[in-house]
């Protein structure tokens, strides 16, 4: 084959790899995962262990109950999308999902950080607007 083509090659396959999506940070895919087989509960400490912010067992309390709320108005988890991952620097994400219920969406978003050692969650925000969560650039028509 000729040496133009495979050089071609090499090139489009490093250049498509190198500018992949970001994964989700393992605490926010474990804590989906914790939401789809053990609840609300089970999800909201997964996203908050090793957290700033898993000492504050009312926030723990209040996320919990809002969730709770939502499946009772939206019906059961069911599944999530991811919408986007956005970086700001090496070391801190922005991940934008919506989850899926029986009856409706719910958008979210996480703030995740890497420290030395692992990801963690340093926030997040949900709502069943889509406008108070998604940036506006989820919203320009192209």
């Amino acid at each position: 084959m000729n040496t133009s083509f495979w050089l071609l090659f090499l090139i489009v396959t490093s250049l498509s790899t190198s500018q992949q999506t970001p994964r989700l940070p393992t605490p926010v895919e474990s804590g989906l995962q914790a939401y789809q087989t053990s609840g609300a509960t089970a999800a909201v400490r997964s996203w908050l262990a090793d957290s700033p912010l898993a000492s504050q067992r009312d926030l723990l309390n209040k996320t919990v109950a809002e969730f709770k709320a939502i499946e009772q108005t939206y019906g059961a988890f069911s599944s999530y999308e991811v919408l986007g991952i956005k970086s700001f620097g090496q070391r801190s994400l922005r991940c934008y999902l919506v989850l899926q219920y029986e009856k409706g969406p719910v958008f979210i978003y996480f703030d995740s950080y890497r420290t030395a050692k692992r990801w963690t969650v340093t926030g997040f925000l949900f709502n069943t607007k889509a406008d108070l969560i998604l940036s506006s650039g989820f919203f320009e028509v192209h």
